[in-house]
């Protein structure tokens, strides 16, 4: 479903905060890039994020931990400070973890990505994307980094450094019963807390919750297009650096 979606104001519970909770291993399974306009999916063992103007990621850290659920209808999500605010966003990452003690592999998912307002939690923008992990799919106990690009046709833009980033699968095809996100910590660009958002009936009610296994940061990377003068100052240290090379 390549369209934008609409919600309400992000549901939390007062007082829903727990520090009981223990982390899962997670295994990193490499790469997925999906080209938004096409649909066309590729596998690496590198990223392949444009980083245009990145404003928030910790995809780079290792994971210190996995988390997730037999109820399939959770949402998963972190509160985090960006470095910046505008737009639109073109291209966004996330992990999707597949836990150790799932009845098996996971073959293709839809998950919604929801942008809201970090102050208000009113919502803010968000898009439906495909991800297929191909014949093999994604083996319980591991945890896949996937990258939309091709995003700038959505023309999302983010008018706060002050955002909840959210994920929810909406629809999937194999074994897999029982998903989540990885947490990776620490955070490269931008910040974030200690705690996670989550929403799921094995867990609690909706809320921020703290882990034994450290800061719970699920893995998130925003890149924005340039604005026309940090384009235009690109261009510029392109020419420089060409002519110091002749």
């Amino acid at each position: 479903m390549k369209t934008l979606i609409c919600a309400a104001a992000l549901a939390v519970a007062a007082g829903a905060a727990s520090a009981s909770i223990q982390g899962e291993t997670a295994q990193f399974a490499g790469f997925y890039t999906v080209d938004y306009r096409t649909g066309v999916t590729t596998f690496s063992d590198a990223s392949n994020s444009t980083r245009a103007t990145t404003i928030y990621s910790n995809t780079a850290s290792a994971p210190n931990f996995g988390v997730s659920s037999t109820d399939l209808n959770s949402t998963w999500g972190d509160k985090v400070t960006t470095t910046g605010t505008g737009g639109p966003v073109t291209s966004q990452q996330y992990t999707l973890f597949n836990s150790g003690t799932s009845l098996g592999t996971l073959l293709t998912a839809t998950v919604d990505l929801l942008y809201f307002d970090g102050g208000t939690n009113a919502f803010i923008n968000g898009f439906s994307g495909n991800i297929n992990f191909g014949p093999g799919g994604l083996a319980a106990g591991f945890f896949s980094i996937i990258t939309f690009t091709g995003l700038d046709g959505l023309n999302m833009n983010l008018p706060t450094t002050n955002i909840i980033m959210t994920q929810k699968v909406t629809a999937k095809t194999g074994l897999a019963n029982r998903l989540g996100i990885a947490s990776l910590n620490p955070v490269n660009i931008g910040s974030s807390g200690d705690e996670m958002y989550i929403d799921s009936t094995t867990i609690g009610p909706a809320g921020y919750y703290t882990f034994a296994n450290g800061p719970a940061q699920p893995g998130y990377q925003i890149d924005l297009v340039p604005a026309p003068g940090a384009l235009a100052l690109m261009g510029l240290g392109g020419l420089m650096a060409s002519r110091r090379r002749r």
